[in-house]
């Protein structure tokens, strides 16, 4: 039954008229369409590239860190000896 619900999500996502998937946001049309007419008109959407670059960073940034905290952590517990208290 979750196949096809998935099925049918994708065929409807599909079936959505391309000009509604690809609207974006204000602000990006913004900065694609600021520079017509001038003498940056070649360097129109390297802000919109640029931003994209950062934003995308972020997460494997952070993903990156967790995984070396994560592996740090693990080595030390690994090279410590588990030792057990000895009863009495």
């Amino acid at each position: 039954m979750t196949h096809l619900r998935l099925l049918l999500l994708v065929f409807a996502l599909v079936l959505v008229a391309p000009s509604a998937r690809a609207q974006g946001c204000s602000m990006c049309g913004a900065q694609t369409n600021s520079g017509e007419g001038t003498r940056l008109t070649k360097y129109r959407g390297q802000g919109l590239n640029t931003g994209i670059l950062y934003l995308a960073a972020v997460p494997y940034l952070a993903a990156s860190a967790l995984g070396f905290v994560w592996y740090r952590n693990r080595r030390r517990a690994r090279q410590q000896p588990t030792t057990t208290p000895k009863r009495p």
